[in-house]
């Protein structure tokens, strides 16, 4: 019986799936090395992320010399979402995204795209070298779990194997539509943006970075203790959420944004929104902006860095005057520097 794909709301799940109908161990006798086409563009890590995921990177650097490199070099580090090519391929059983766009069906596309693997590069990419969609990589997979050959959530880019420009136009043209989806987001109407934006946006406490988690509790209980109990409108954003909300005027950062911060494929956002529980936290009342004031001198106080202090203006709302930057509903770890990385 064929899978609904359409069903299916993230990897893993799909994985369960497949391997539950048959085990491909035999036919592919250990080899884990793979061409991929690239789906999306390639996204910088931070440096939180790529310290995080440094063990896995395949290189030759041993640990002492890597331990040495210089910190600005991990924001070089990249991942993208692929597709394994061949008749063996792992990707077999997932609908083929390219096929899709050319259906011009984006939407589903941009599922098919979030059901397949995230690779995260080996090797430093300069801006002007970013992984591209529709670029072939060679790329390894690393050992599954529970009997499963391979795990299919992360995987490794090895190296460039050939961009569009350098093959033929046949090919080059094969997936060509997947690039067009990211380069055109511009021209999608401002509902579909809505949308986008909301079906990749979490707002689950448990989608946080496990090392910013504690000073979130923290936050939303000082919060509370004050009478100022907030409301969490967002965590972590999907890549196509984050574009989104850079289209729809909500936020002045493209691509890598706070909200879109992973680790090892799942979401480990190390930013969060919170506005106030009390009606619309966004109206221009003072009671929006109290709690606005409240939410920056307890973040700032427990270290973290506030949105609100981001290129502040003087307002006048109901006789009071406040100061406040374009991003007050915003909180985020020191150690993520999302909001410089544009």
């Amino acid at each position: 019986m064929a899978i609904d794909w359409s069903t299916l709301t993230d990897p893993l799940q799909a994985i369960n799936l497949i391997f539950k109908k048959e085990d491909p161990r035999d036919v592919y006798q250990k080899n884990n090395i793979f061409q991929a086409v690239v789906l999306t563009p390639g996204y910088t890590m931070t440096q939180q992320e790529a310290k995080a995921l440094q063990s896995s990177f395949k290189q030759a650097e041993d640990d002492d010399e890597e331990s040495k490199r210089d910190e600005k070099k991990y924001f070089a580090r990249v991942y993208f979402k692929g597709r394994i090519l061949g008749p063996n391929s792992p990707h077999s059983f997932l609908p083929n995204p390219c096929d899709l766009a050319t259906a011009e069906n984006s939407d589903a596309a941009s599922r098919a795209i979030a059901l397949h693997t995230t690779f995260v590069s080996t090797k430093d990419y300069d801006k002007d070298d970013m992984p591209q969609p529709n670029d072939i990589f060679t790329v390894s997979l690393r050992g599954g779990d529970d009997d499963t050959p391979f795990n299919l959530q992360i995987g490794d880019a090895l190296y460039r194997t050939s961009a569009p420009k350098r093959r033929s136009k046949k090919e080059a043209e094969k997936c060509a539509t997947i690039a067009e989806m990211f380069q055109n987001m511009s021209s999608v109407s401002d509902s579909d943006l809505e949308a986008i934006q909301a079906e990749g946006t979490s707002r689950a406490m448990d989608d946080l970075h496990p090392d910013f988690r504690p000073d979130v509790d923290a936050l939303m209980g000082m919060l509370f203790d004050a009478g100022y109990p907030g409301t969490i409108s967002g965590t972590y954003r999907s890549e196509e959420a984050q574009v989104a909300a850079y289209e729809l005027g909500r936020s002045e950062i493209k691509e890598g944004g706070s909200h879109s911060t992973t680790l090892d494929g799942e979401p480990a956002s190390m930013a969060i929104d919170i506005i106030s529980a009390e009606g619309n936290g966004w109206a221009d009342k003072q009671s929006s902006f109290d709690f606005f004031e409240k939410l920056g001198e307890f973040a700032v106080s427990l270290g973290l860095t506030w949105g609100g202090d981001w290129s502040p203006e003087t307002k006048t709302i109901d006789g009071k005057e406040y100061t406040i930057g374009w991003d007050p509903a915003h909180v985020e770890s020191p150690l993520y520097h999302g909001y410089t990385n544009t």
